[in-house]
């Protein structure tokens, strides 16, 4: 509940003070922003039930301008919250690996990000609670898909404790533009952020050292191929900790390191416009088999962006993502544990108003869960964003 004082103290202010400013001045000093995003779910075949659910998820944000303020120039503070509500229908109704919708969650509201940013003339630094997948594994056209391995890969979230949506942590990461090609960034982050069961509000500031830490390199590299811009991106992660080996529990390992590789492509545009057009993106990822539940991702699709003329904010979509299960894993078990559990995903985004998207998915889940026991699932899912 402080939360939302704080924040309706924020907005308050926000409307006096910064949106009160005449229209063409700097932007304003404490800005507002708010977002709906809710899902309704239909599972038609497979998985462990068919059936129909809901969610959604309310996000508060307000970003003080330091400078904006009479401060500093460079620094801004972001306080976000977040409520999730709903079914959770991949742990209850599906029971697929790679979770079919990024704002599952179940019933929580909760600080989000709490982080200070500090720009300089061509690096940042941000210290705080943060969602790593803001600044890392990011893939800027697998960011419209819903299924959740189209964020962060598995790679990762299956295999170690991560500071995602919804349970963030603490962590310093620098970004650092050497060039308009090439950029760079690292960060450390908490190596066990919990859980909302354990940690309802995410209010426990803590680190500690007996759990280790994670950290992430990422190296950006920005082509542009006979004037079609893309971006590339190489990444290195290793989590320091302690983990149990994923066949035998009197078995143990100490750290864990994955690798990745992530391109964004426009391939085609139409009148010169780098908004409208054909854009293909792939994403891979690899962590060793011995050690991960999860160890190759690979995902790969295409979006047109304005397929219409009349339409030029749609998207259409269609993307793989396929997760491989461990070898070792599988054979211990191969009756039940299959190698692999692919999502093939089709979307297509429409905005009906300036603040209003209504995006129709499809998605058909082979192996389902890689449990034998799970025949292949079939949904579709209407979701609605909307953006204050």
């Amino acid at each position: 509940m402080r939360y939302f004082i704080l924040t309706t103290i924020l907005i308050t202010f926000s409307y006096s003070n910064g949106y009160s400013q005449i229209a063409g001045e700097d932007e304003p000093s404490i800005l507002f922003e708010a977002s709906f995003v809710g899902d309704i779910l239909f599972n038609y075949a497979g998985g462990m039930e068919t059936g129909n659910s809901h969610m959604g998820m309310i996000d508060l944000a307000s970003t003080i301008d330091f400078e904006g303020i009479g401060l500093w120039p460079g620094g801004e503070l972001l306080i976000h919250i977040e409520n999730t509500h709903g079914a959770t229908p991949t742990g209850d109704m599906i029971g697929d690996l790679q979770v079919v919708s990024n704002i599952e969650n179940g019933n929580y509201t909760y600080l989000y990000e709490l982080l200070y940013r500090q720009s300089f003339s061509h690096f940042d630094i941000i210290v705080g609670k943060q969602d790593l997948n803001k600044d890392f594994f990011i893939s800027e056209y697998a960011g419209e898909y819903i299924n959740s391995s189209f964020g962060i890969m598995p790679t990762a979230s299956l295999n170690a404790p991560v500071a995602i949506f919804p349970k963030t942590a603490l962590a310093a990461a620098v970004m650092v533009d050497v060039s308009d090609k090439f950029a760079f960034q690292a960060a450390v982050y908490d190596g066990n952020p919990l859980d909302l069961d354990s940690d309802p509000e995410n209010t426990n500031f803590r680190i500690s050292a007996d759990e280790g830490f994670m950290t992430f390199g990422e190296l950006h590299v920005r082509p542009n191929i006979y004037g079609l811009p893309g971006t590339y991106k190489f990444g290195i992660f290793k989590h320091s900790d302690k983990f149990d080996d994923i066949v035998d529990s009197e078995k143990s390992y100490k750290g864990n390191t994955g690798v990745y590789f992530i391109a964004d492509q426009l391939v085609y545009n139409e009148n010169n416009s780098l908004d409208q057009g054909l854009g293909l993106f792939f994403k891979f990822g690899y962590t060793p088999d011995s050690k991960n539940v999860n160890d190759i991702f690979l995902g790969f699709g295409a979006n047109y962006y304005g397929l219409f003329s009349n339409r030029e904010s749609d998207i259409l979509g269609v993307a793989v993502a396929r997760a491989s299960v461990s070898n070792y894993l599988v054979e211990s078990n191969p009756e039940i544990i299959l190698p692999h559990e692919t999502v093939i995903e089709m979307i297509y985004s429409a905005p009906v108003h300036p603040n209003v998207t209504v995006k129709p998915d499809i998605q058909y889940i082979i192996n389902t869960g890689a449990n034998a026991s799970l025949s292949n699932a079939l949904i579709s899912i209407i979701r609605f964003e909307i953006s204050f």
